[in-house]
């Protein structure tokens, strides 16, 4: 069952009626009674939420996160190109912060902004990823290269295994232009006979 924002909004009254004295009459007004009770911030108000539209707990508290709260937050998105920046300054000045530490610092960045958490949380912790994954592959190509140079240095000491060599590196540094031109540059010196090492 697809759960609009107006049945999330109708069910999350219902709730907060249910469990206090509160009486909301809109959206607004029930995501302010919930920011000030903590304890509705646990499983029992989703559990009222789901048994009113017929779905699951995590199925309530997943809309409500990632969904229906995100409405009185502000947008996101032209923040984006400021976050990655003050993300590189924090990764460069403490790489060992945790995504939950990241973000907290986007938000002290930011005092008179308030971020819907979790979009910001995700935005960091795929930027954070990105960002390693980026530095794997650099480090992956620079010991292919390594390697590389290493048995061609081996190889070609034999006319017969020269040949297999080459095609072997080229092989290997197809997916890299500026590898793949360096060891043609370097290639061509030693089918020249000017060694390079």
């Amino acid at each position: 069952m697809k759960v609009t924002d107006d049945q999330f909004t109708d069910a999350l009254i219902q709730s907060i009626i249910r469990n206090s004295d509160e009486r909301p009459q809109n959206a607004i007004e029930a995501f302010a009674a919930w920011n000030l009770k903590p304890a509705w911030h646990g499983t029992k108000i989703f559990s009222d939420i789901a048994e009113i539209l017929s779905i699951k707990p995590k199925d309530a508290h997943d809309i409500f996160y990632n969904r229906w709260s995100k409405q009185f937050f502000g947008d996101f998105k032209p923040y984006r190109k400021e976050i990655k920046e003050i993300l590189l300054k924090t990764q460069e000045s403490n790489p060992n912060l945790t995504v939950h530490e990241t973000v907290k610092v986007v938000q002290n960045a930011y005092p008179n902004f308030q971020f819907h958490y979790q979009t910001l949380y995700q935005f960091v912790s795929y930027e954070l990823k990105k960002d390693v994954k980026k530095e794997e592959r650099q480090l992956k190509q620079t010991n292919v290269s390594s390697n590389m140079n290493t048995n061609i240095k081996e190889e070609c000491n034999e006319p017969v295994k020269m040949e297999k060599s080459i095609m072997q590196s080229l092989n290997l540094t197809a997916n890299n232009t500026m590898q793949s031109e360096e060891l043609m540059d370097q290639l061509k010196k030693i089918l020249n006979g000017t060694q390079l090492y």
